[in-house]
């Protein structure tokens, strides 16, 4: 059984549900893998807070509570919808709660689809929460693989997390919409990655590959990466790769 860790933040969890499903070669309901999730947003702390200030409570800590119960439940695969849980001093206590499941990053499955996309040596346009982009969650597995990552400037950093994410008409707390303010920000921020020479942009953060069903075409510059998607297939191919879409 797949097992999701959800909530971080509810819409996110469902665009990864939906993918499951888009990703999974069916035919009728039956043909469908089994998913259990647990999306118990309230009790996982924020992760850019924790990241910024060590003394807040570890969110990995519930997840990887989570986590134990997901297994306790049956999940043989898990994966958690959010880039910025990743990062290392949140993602430890999760993986020691894996017990033998199989533990699907984010990271690595977008890694790996930027190494079906690109060729070595590609310039790597990164867009994600401030801690995300602050404590570099892509720039090492980027580099490991032959690519170069391209960071945006501080403005453009602060905007995507504190406008296009958390603001007053940011996607987490416009669900089931993306405002044109949330909209423009990010394709502005795309824009500028490109000028700078960028062959693809991540959208790492994982609210804003939601953008991408209300983006206008010609806002696709380059292509526009899709970790939550990454993930999807990353589970399906855990769990049964037979089951997986071309």
């Amino acid at each position: 059984m797949i097992g999701v860790v959800g909530g971080m933040g509810p819409w996110a969890t469902a665009d990864l549900l939906d993918k499951i499903a888009q990703e999974t070669i069916a035919e009728g309901d039956q043909d469908h893998l089994p998913v259990v999730l647990l999306s118990a947003a309230s009790r996982i702390a924020d992760r850019t807070s924790f990241m910024e200030d060590r003394t807040l409570p570890n969110p990995g800590i519930e997840v990887a509570s989570q986590v134990t119960r997901l297994i306790d439940w049956g999940a043989t695969t898990i994966g958690a919808p959010c880039n910025t849980l990743h990062l290392p001093p949140i993602f430890e206590p999760i993986q020691g709660a894996a017990r033998g499941a199989s533990l699907v990053s984010i990271v690595d499955a977008t890694t790996a689809d930027i190494r079906r996309l690109l060729q070595p040596g590609a310039r790597v346009g990164l867009l994600g929460t401030r801690a995300t982009m602050r404590f570099e969650l892509y720039d090492d597995p980027l580099r490991d693989a032959g690519f170069e990552p391209v960071r945006p400037d501080e403005a453009t950093c602060v905007r995507i997390h504190e406008e296009a994410l958390y603001g007053r008409d940011g996607i987490k707390r416009t669900p089931g919409t993306v405002s044109d303010t949330a909209l423009n920000i990010v394709d502005d921020a795309i824009a500028r990655l490109c000028e700078r020479g960028a062959d693809c942009v991540v959208l790492a953060c994982t609210e804003l590959p939601i953008v991408l069903r209300y983006m206008r075409p010609d806002a696709r510059k380059v292509p526009l990466v899709d970790p939550t998607r990454a993930l999807a297939r990353g589970l399906i191919a855990s769990y049964d790769r037979t089951k997986l879409r071309p």
